[in-house]
């Protein structure tokens, strides 16, 4: 995986991170996301401004496709066609129009093993971003990380610097002919931790 593959998301309401893939099937190319950052009502949720953590797991609304912007790096656009999200996870597909060459393999995640790297993109920026993960810890369907990386370089608390970063897919460290994959970011935890959603 590049910086390539990372994808901007904004909705009227928020910004977060995605990443472009090509199926592995079929020449159908498709954006993975976290649920809540293509959700359109996310700011009129309470559970979710209460800071619910499995709210957006069990949420069935519908995510409304015509509220979505893809924005790759380099200032072109993707065009949403469909969106799938999972029952149960803060998880979104969106399908796209636009080809992507890379596919992607799932991976599973071992406590306390690998090196790991996820690409996005904070709020407010047009550059992709870099975290360095390592030490996974699985909880069930779900998986903290530590960041590895020094987050506050620019001396902005890690509260406020990872805004835009969910939905940020998280990937093996090694250089794979194929990028291995094990989650979704979704939420920026307390200290120096990040939790991903497993795929």
């Amino acid at each position: 995986m590049s910086r390539k593959n990372a994808i901007k998301i904004k909705t009227l309401i928020a910004e977060s991170s995605g990443y472009h893939f090509k199926s592995a099937t079929d020449d159908s190319s498709y954006v993975i996301a976290s649920k809540h950052g293509l959700c359109h009502k996310a700011d009129d949720c309470e559970p979710y401004n209460n800071g619910d953590p499995e709210c957006c797991k069990t949420c069935d609304i519908q995510l409304e496709i015509s509220s979505v912007l893809l924005n790759k790096k380099s200032g072109s656009y993707l065009t949403p066609l469909k969106i799938y999200s999972f029952p149960n996870n803060d998880i979104a597909i969106l399908q796209v129009e636009e080809k992507s060459t890379t596919p992607l393999k799932i991976g599973k995640l071992e406590d306390g093993k690998g090196e790991f790297t996820a690409f996005g993109f904070k709020s407010d920026s047009i550059n992709t971003s870099r975290l360095l993960l390592n030490n996974p810890e699985v909880e069930g369907d779900e998986c903290y990380y530590n960041l590895e990386s020094n987050v506050v370089t620019e001396l902005i608390e890690k509260s406020e610097d990872l805004i835009g970063m969910s939905g940020s897919i998280v990937i093996n460290r090694n250089n794979n002919d194929i990028p291995i994959a094990y989650s979704i970011i979704t939420t920026n935890e307390e200290s120096n931790d990040v939790l991903g959603e497993q795929l």
